[in-house]
């Protein structure tokens, strides 16, 4: 039996370990968007492929453990009360010379908000639910997915343009989402 001691390292160990279960590559990944909760489709499949060719970065969706200090014979604890679903879902997309990625989303959040009465729209109206996949080395393979329920584009951030440079125009989407679960292959 090979000991593990947290302040060595045994190269035939790691090699060993990384033969059995490889490692995930952060560039191997596609998303994919489902129908609102109503049934109306908010991007065609030519528009998911489109965006899946010009993705250059994706974030997955972090969670936590809720807690609070609870005094218990004049000590504080923290103890658990509920699971937090944090942050927001970031999109980094290399756009077109029509934004045509940036259009996309900015139709998606004229769903939520009327943008002749400011009202809003029903929830089922315009959320929807985001898969987002990894593969494994080779690419043929799904190894993990996230299924993020409930997604709405919460913002499109602004595109600086200037003369100092001649690089990529770049649209970033950042979506809410309620929770997300998961499913390891």
């Amino acid at each position: 039996m090979t000991r593990f001691f947290p302040n060595s390292f045994n190269i035939s160990s790691f090699i060993s370990e990384i033969g059995k279960s490889s490692y995930v590559r952060s560039d191997r990944y596609e998303i994919f968007f489902t129908n609102t909760r109503n049934g109306e489709q908010v991007f065609t499949r030519q528009d998911q492929e489109k965006m899946n060719l010009r993705l250059e970065s994706v974030s997955l969706p972090g969670s936590g453990i809720a807690s609070e200090a609870v005094k218990l014979q004049a000590i504080d604890r923290e103890m658990p009360y509920g699971v937090i679903y944090e942050g927001d879902i970031t999109l980094e997309f290399f756009d077109d010379e029509n934004l045509s990625i940036r259009g996309l989303f900015k139709k998606w959040q004229d769903r939520v908000v009327d943008q002749v009465t400011y009202q809003l729209n029903y929830y089922d109206s315009y959320i929807c639910n985001m898969g987002i996949n990894l593969f494994n080395e080779v690419g043929e393979e799904i190894t993990c997915s996230y299924t993020v329920q409930d997604v709405f584009p919460k913002s499109i951030n602004a595109i600086d343009l200037s003369t100092s440079g001649d690089t990529l125009v770049k649209t970033q989407v950042v979506l809410s989402y309620r929770k997300w679960i998961d499913t390891i292959s």
